[in-house]
């Protein structure tokens, strides 16, 4: 990696600071950039090859930036609020229009890897690839950025699709290492699951464990100390089941917002490296028919944990959305 001299490097962040809230006096590994043309739309650009776009050479957000990037649920936890990075972002935190559809492209070592874009969720249609959204429709904390992929279902790709989520490229992930922004985050694993037929409805009686991958202690939704029915509106939902012919998901009560007023009760600590196993019960299916299915589950924390709420003297509470791998059941 070539060294700027000392002028050279305290003129470049002099010239970018009134620009951009990014101001990294050594070159990071792991950066997001803006194009240099900013009037592109990612409608301009989508058919392109990312490493053949005009990039800003100023990152809009460096390692530098960055407190720790969770790589299981992709989400960003920036030193800062996010409302620094883009100027216009109301109390709200909606999108400015002047940033829809406005392209970002994730480098390593000024080197394009994927590119997104930012979505308004006031767009009627559904968005397409990478993209940060804003608040409206996920209610991060002040300080989170969150990266979705429309173009990966989860667990449902990982059986009916060869589709690769791009956001777990090997090469970001080695630059987060390098850069000490890595968090491995936590892994869930649906274990084992069973039906429980009624007259007009079916129970689904399934298992889980979730292994804390992370260096740090992680305080996380607890559905011992939740109870079930609480537990259940958290995740908004359970088990899916589905085969080429059919799809079977329970009926969930949960509203938009279940975590508005969040208990510290509802969580239990869970050590760096260690794993809980718990085994919830979740009523309101139809009749399922006999057969093997796919079966796949989502983990929620909540979204909306401040920064000065979120940590604790021995760990730190978790927020995101992470999938279970599919398990099959023969019925």
């Amino acid at each position: 990696m070539k060294k700027l001299s000392l002028f050279f490097a305290l003129l470049i962040i002099n010239s970018n600071c009134t620009e951009n809230p990014s101001s990294s006096e050594v070159e990071s590994h792991f950066s997001i950039h803006l194009l240099k043309d900013a009037n592109l739309t990612i409608e301009h650009i989508r058919d392109k090859d990312v490493s053949e776009i005009a990039l800003d050479p100023t990152p809009w957000i460096s390692s530098d930036d960055i407190h720790f990037y969770d790589f299981s649920t992709h989400c960003i936890y920036l030193k800062r609020n996010k409302n620094e990075y883009i100027p216009g972002l109301n109390s709200n935190f909606e999108l400015p229009e002047s940033w829809w559809l406005k392209p970002f492209v994730i480098t390593v070592s000024d080197k394009a890897v994927y590119m997104g874009c930012f979505y308004p969720s006031t767009f009627v249609k559904a968005p397409e690839g990478v993209y940060i959204t804003d608040e409206f429709t996920e209610d991060y904390a002040d300080d989170i950025f969150h990266i979705s992929n429309a173009e990966y279902r989860g667990c449902y790709d990982d059986v009916m699709s060869n589709k690769i989520d791009v956001r777990n490229n090997f090469q970001v992930k080695n630059a987060l290492i390098e850069d000490n922004i890595f968090s491995a985050g936590l892994e869930l694993t649906l274990d084992t699951l069973e039906i429980v037929e009624h007259r007009f409805t079916s129970t689904v009686k399934f298992t889980f464990t979730i292994t804390n991958n992370d260096d740090e202690n992680l305080y996380v939704i607890d559905s011992d100390l939740t109870g079930l029915e609480l537990f259940r509106t958290i995740n908004r939902g359970g088990v899916v089941l589905w085969n080429e012919q059919t799809s079977y998901s329970s009926v969930s009560n949960a509203n938009s917002n279940p975590l508005e007023n969040w208990e510290s009760s509802w969580f239990t600590k869970i050590g760096s490296k260690q794993s809980i196993t718990r085994t919830v019960s979740y009523g309101g299916y139809p009749p399922i028919a006999s057969g093997q299915y796919y079966c796949c589950w989502a983990f929620r924390g909540p979204l909306n944990i401040e920064k000065d709420e979120r940590e604790r003297s021995d760990g730190r509470y978790w927020s995101g959305i992470i999938s279970a791998s599919p398990i099959i059941v023969n019925l």
